[in-house]
């Protein structure tokens, strides 16, 4: 797949216009309007991979032109690295965007950071190695297609994103084991590794280990693969 679009970038027939393609300088600032500009042309959907470092930090301005999209119908999907579990805020932030009728869900091998609307209009770093660094925006060309492909295929491997408190609740009202339980399901479920979960937890392998199984025993999973598979059906809402 990355291959293919990075062939689709190179072939001249593929920019159709002067709008096609569009180099978005490193800074905040140039970086905010092209990013807003995706929830303000989507007319269907919004598909997002979400993997840090980030460069444009402004919640407000974000969450005002989500909201504005989401009242003319737009759909979001959002992929997110398992490192963001440990972020704080993760699961109150999980349970407004649920709320909200957004999906979420974990994936542990993300390439890079996208944003796509429709088929309009994409974003991603222009140079992998530079996450924070100048940005490519993509008009309808091969390539935009291509990363839609692309997102599809990791969408359908992902697992749903745990450890929102059910909406009948107040949030903060789930007790703090309950939301390692279901970070610590997702992380299973995504295919991250031992070193990486305890590193997220912030808790030895050892006691990793001895999590996983008090958890195989409780599902009766015979191993680690069907652990997370059977924990993931056990404990996730249908998306």
């Amino acid at each position: 797949m990355l291959p293919e679009l990075q062939r689709n970038l190179m072939r001249g027939e593929a920019i159709a216009d002067a709008d096609a393609l569009q180099i978005i300088p490193a800074d905040a600032e140039s970086q905010l309007p092209a990013y807003l500009q995706m929830h303000q042309l989507a007319r269907e959907e919004v598909v997002s991979m979400l993997c840090p470092p980030f460069v444009v930090s402004a919640p407000d301005a974000m969450e005002t032109a989500r909201e504005q999209a989401r009242q003319r119908g737009v759909r979001y999907r959002t992929l997110v690295m398992p490192e963001l579990l440990q972020w704080p805020g993760w699961h109150e932030a999980v349970r407004q965007v649920r709320a909200a009728g957004e999906e979420v869900r974990v994936h542990a091998a993300l390439p890079f950071k996208m944003v796509l609307a429709d088929q309009r209009a994409g974003l991603i770093p222009l140079r992998l190695e530079d996450p924070t660094g100048p940005a490519l925006r993509l008009g309808p060309t091969a390539a935009l297609e291509a990363l839609w492909q692309l997102f599809e295929s990791l969408w359908a491997q992902a697992v749903p994103a745990l450890g929102a408190e059910p909406a009948d609740e107040e949030p903060g009202a789930q007790d703090p084991v309950d939301k390692d339980l279901h970070a610590l399901v997702t992380l299973l479920a995504a295919g991250t590794n031992d070193k990486q979960i305890a590193g997220i937890l912030g808790i030895s392998e050892r006691t990793l280990l001895r999590r996983i199984h008090a958890l195989s025993t409780q599902l009766n999973a015979r191993s680690r693969f069907q652990c997370g598979w059977l924990a993931a059906r056990h404990f996730s809402a249908p998306d």
